[in-house]
Parts: C-alpha cells; structure tokens; sequence
C-alpha cells in the first residue's frame, strides 16, 4: 500500500528550478528530443492530467504543500508559439506552462525525467 502511494505521489518543479538556467537547460533537451509539434503540447497536457487524475496521482511542491492542477486553457491561452518562444529565450517567462511541460514528462516518462534529474 505504502509502495503504491509513493507511485501515486509526483512532485512538480518549484519555482525556484523552473528559474534556474541548468535545470531549464535539461527541460528544453527533453522538449528537443522528442519532437513535439508546439501545436500538440496543451493536448498532451490536458490527456497526461486526465490520466493522472483516473491513475489517483497527487501532485505536491517539493516543500509539500499540495498542487492545484490549473485549468490548462487558462494556462495556455495567447500561447501559439510558447515552445518556440520556450526554446529560444533562456528565462522561463511563463512559470505555470513550464511547470506544465516538465510534469508532463515526470507522469508520462518517469526514466525520462530521472534520467535528464527533472524528478525528485
């Protein structure tokens, strides 16, 4: 059961990651590696949240305190070109959609995500 539970628990990237340069650096290879159309990434998201939320994933800050899954629609909204504009700006001006990108990989490919040190 308590096996269960820590599958069931992601922790999502803090700010503080998601502003850090070497880590951002790791996201946007992640981004690069897989070739996803800018156009496909807020489907992805909402399906990858729609799978967690039926698989009982509890998303939590690495300081513990629970994640509230905004509305995806929200989060993109005006965002046509966010991962070109992603991939080339070296600060992260939208913290929630890259927060966003980085818990799609850490729920849809956890190796992933170890591997490249985007999970906890």
């Amino acid at each position: 059961m308590i096996k269960e539970m820590e599958r069931k628990t992601i922790l999502v990237a803090s700010d503080e990651e998601l502003q850090n340069n070497k880590y951002m650096k790791k996201l946007k290879a992640a981004v690069r590696l897989f070739r996803i159309d800018q156009n496909e990434w807020k489907d992805l998201i909402q399906n990858m949240l729609l799978f967690a939320d039926g698989a009982g994933y509890r998303f939590y800050f690495p300081d513990g305190q629970p994640y509230d899954i905004p509305l995806v629609d929200d989060v993109w909204k005006n965002a046509d070109r966010y991962i070109r504009d992603f991939m080339m700006y070296e600060r992260c001006k939208h913290i929630e959609r890259a927060r966003l990108i980085d818990l799609y990989f850490r729920v849809m490919i956890p190796t992933l995500a170890e591997t490249l040190s985007l999970k906890h």
